[in-house]
């Protein structure tokens, strides 16, 4: 019994976390060039998450969200050189340089369909680019009842539309 309800209690805590995979595998949307894929997080049931910056690569490199999700993003160089955090494809998106061995804390908005590339400005050409994406008609994990994301609105009840 006792087994059983810590194979419960651990189950939630990791649906809680949201999932992520270490295994690269196939990256969910296409970027153009080199990509150091270092991951996918789905953070459709949070608000904010930690994002490592390494050495030429974003961990996790590609994040999952709701249509119009607002994402607190902690950024954490832990390399010996600086990185940037750009928004590749957004107009006045976020553009700030974060220190070697140093963290800064942006906020992003994910796109109502397809994907927001993010970049490293200094190490782009060397594969250090991501995405936040999301997937139209996808149930959105942990979400109440099935919900799917739908591109007319950011609002899964339709409210708004």
């Amino acid at each position: 019994m006792r087994t059983l309800a810590a194979l419960a209690f651990g189950a939630l805590a990791l649906a809680a976390c949201g999932s992520f995979s270490e295994k690269p595998g196939r990256p969910p949307v296409a970027l153009p060039g080199r990509v150091n894929n270092e991951g996918i997080r789905d953070a459709t049931g949070t608000t904010r998450l930690g994002l490592e910056l390494r050495s030429y690569a974003f961990k996790p490199t590609f994040l999952r969200a709701q249509p119009g999700q607002q994402l607190t993003l902690d950024l954490d160089n832990t390399s010996d050189v600086a990185h940037t955090f750009s928004v590749a494809n957004q107009p006045n998106g976020v553009d700030v340089v974060v220190a070697p061995h140093h963290k800064r804390k942006v906020v992003v908005s994910a796109p109502l369909d397809g994907s927001l590339v993010f970049v490293c400005r200094f190490h782009e050409s060397s594969g250090m680019q991501g995405a936040i994406y999301v997937l139209p008609g996808r149930p959105v994990i942990g979400a109440p009842g099935g919900v799917t994301s739908t591109t007319r609105t950011p609002f899964p009840s339709g409210w708004g539309s």
